[in-house]
């Protein structure tokens, strides 16, 4: 007799229920992540020469994407949880966050 198709087909791995696709899902525990979280950003349209060759420059900016990443990444980040890195003329930024202790990522 033919079998209904549900009932012919084995579970498929990561359904719900299934202990090893639920193992895989949970959230880790703060003490499981390793180090800050990374992100990147490339500009275009920067001058890197004056901005490397200006004073004031440098700091503006690197506090203008301090300022930018807190207000996007929420959860009780602060400016002193940023560390934002300038990587010459290929105009990469990159911001490191030391999540605040309970913060996930």
């Amino acid at each position: 007799a033919p079998q209904d198709d549900e009932t012919a087909r084995p579970a498929q791995a990561g359904a719900v229920g299934d202990p090893a696709a639920e193992e895989t899902r949970r959230t880790p525990a703060p003490e499981e992540i390793a180090g800050p979280v990374e992100v990147s950003m490339k500009f275009e349209g920067i001058d890197f020469k004056k901005l490397a060759t200006d004073m004031l420059l440098p700091k503006t900016f690197k506090r203008a994407l301090k300022d930018a990443v807190v207000a996007i990444a929420g959860n009780g980040l602060k400016l002193e949880h940023v560390d934002v890195t300038l990587d010459g003329p290929s105009c990469l930024a990159k911001a490191a966050l030391k999540l605040p202790e309970g913060v996930l990522p």
